[in-house]
């Protein structure tokens, strides 16, 4: 593709990049899908370039600095190319470090669950919201130096009975987005187990601190670690198997309403 095509640079918590497309409909439609709280802004030298073509009728390219991301329909590719571009702004946000973890608002404190993808933390973030939790991910806890979460308030990826996932407004869950950061109070590690009651443990900073570490993107090691630190010292933290979320959410938000209460 030459300079006229279809392009635009982005900032999201200072991580840059520019986006191209064969097509202003393309453009569109990767523009739709990008992270949320991004502005536009100028290109510099250095911007990394992601790009997404059309091959043929059906068929699509993503690249990123000419390097195949991903190739095919153009849901599938484009689910690609914004996890790519998702993963770049987690490593390349200098103010920011990022957790691969759901979280939700209730009252002055956040809830973060840290998990891999299928664990059911989105689910249980669904639920949360549900039961009056303000929204602020189902993908990355954003932390800054004061170890606060930050909204990063894409539309929920909940998944069907198949691997197929569907984008949901917060707002179709009857919720509402967060609009300020918050510290931490309650850290959730938990996974869906069927036929579970909840009913988990207290663990340690220390155990606390190596999981997050488990879920926390390398980058800053040093940084990394200071606000890891701040984040264990100011929450409660609950490890075990959970069962269905909306029960499971109930009982989490009472945690964080009493943290007194061991």
């Amino acid at each position: 593709m030459d300079g006229a095509c279809p392009q635009f640079t982005f900032e999201v918590y200072g991580a840059r990049a520019q986006v191209r497309a064969s097509s202003a409909e393309l453009l569109a439609r990767l523009k739709a899908s990008l992270p949320p709280v991004w502005t536009l802004c100028g290109f510099r030298e250095g911007d990394p370039c992601f790009t997404i073509t059309s091959t043929d009728d059906s068929a699509y390219l993503a690249t990123l600095e000419g390097n195949e991301i991903a190739t095919g329909p153009l849901d599938l590719v484009i689910n690609a190319l914004d996890s790519v571009i998702r993963l770049h702004i987690a490593y390349r946000a200098p103010e920011k470090i990022f957790i691969h973890a759901g979280v939700v608002g209730w009252g002055e404190s956040a809830i973060l669950i840290p998990g891999v993808t299928m664990s059911g933390k989105t689910t249980l973030v669904g639920a949360l919201v549900r039961a009056g939790a303000s929204y602020l991910s189902d993908e990355y806890a954003v932390l800054d130096s004061d170890a606060r979460v930050h909204p990063y308030a894409k539309p929920l990826s909940i998944r069907g009975k198949g691997r197929a996932q569907i984008d949901r407004d917060v707002a179709e869950l009857g919720g509402q987005t967060a609009e300020s950061p918050l510290p931490i109070g309650l850290i959730v590690v938990s996974e869906y187990q069927p036929d579970t009651r909840w009913d988990p443990r207290h663990i340690s900073p220390a155990e606390t601190m190596l999981e997050l570490m488990r879920h926390t993107v390398p980058t800053r090691p040093a940084e990394m670690l200071a606000v890891l630190h701040r984040v264990v010292e100011g929450a409660i933290a609950l490890e075990g198997p959970r069962g269905e979320a909306d029960e499971t959410a109930v009982q989490l938000l009472d945690t964080l309403a009493r943290p007194a209460v061991a």
